[in-house]
């Protein structure tokens, strides 16, 4: 769900401005692959549990989602953390694919997550 700029932490709002905000406009998917990672690694750093139980930043990927491609995340182990988060948060999820990429299946019940479903953001969101 998108949240306004004051409800971020300041470590999110540093690690967009610094990744992600420069890439506003462009339509190179590989630079924007890479920045996410980027946020995504900062964010690791903001809690002890986040290096126990998340994959490392890098290797970045920077290969976008081809035919043939048995998955639309390069690396396992990150496809396999945004399959996970789908299913405990958003209530989404196939079993089927989660076996079929090696990912651990979610003990926990699915989440009701109708509320952060469709959400999206224009140009004239804040970063």
């Amino acid at each position: 769900m998108k949240c306004a700029k004051s409800e971020r932490n300041a470590l999110c709002d540093s690690a967009l401005k610094e990744h992600i905000e420069p890439l506003i406009g462009t339509e190179d998917a590989v630079a924007v692959l890479k920045g996410v990672q980027k946020v995504r690694g900062a964010l690791l750093t903001g809690h002890e549990n986040c290096g126990k139980y998340f994959g490392p930043m890098e290797p970045i990927f920077t290969k976008p989602k081809g035919e043939g491609d048995t998955r639309s995340i390069e690396r396992s182990d990150i496809f396999c953390e945004t399959v996970t988060w789908q299913w405990e948060e958003l209530g989404d999820g196939n079993e089927e694919e989660l076996k079929m990429n090696d990912c651990p299946i979610p003990t926990v019940q699915r989440a009701n997550g109708d509320d952060g479903k469709g959400s999206s953001y224009s140009s004239e969101d804040e970063l």
